[in-house]
């Protein structure tokens, strides 16, 4: 693969997660729901992270999924996905 093609493929990796950030309002989310930011990120993210996983994700996530429907929290799901998936490409690649 040439210098061209990664160069665009980082790109595209890049403008991917800063428009699935700009889809999920965390703060937000977590205002209408009554959790925390955390809790939010948790219920949308990677659950394995977080302390409190083994006692509070079922809580959360079910808060999450009533507050925005079942359709938007997968979409909100698969958007954090693929924002972990991005930073964690830019890490890998030294990217900041």
């Amino acid at each position: 693969m040439n210098t061209r093609s990664l160069t665009f493929l980082a790109l595209l990796a890049v403008s991917a997660a800063a428009s699935a950030n700009e889809q999920i309002d965390i703060p937000s989310i977590a205002q209408q729901t009554g959790l925390t930011e955390r809790q939010v990120r948790m219920a949308l993210g990677a659950p394995s992270a977080f302390a409190e996983y083994r006692t509070s994700y079922a809580f959360a996530t079910d808060k999450v999924r009533r507050a925005l429907g079942t359709e938007k929290f997968r979409e909100a799901v698969a958007a954090m996905k693929a924002a972990q998936q991005s930073a964690g490409t830019q890490r890998s690649s030294g990217t900041p």
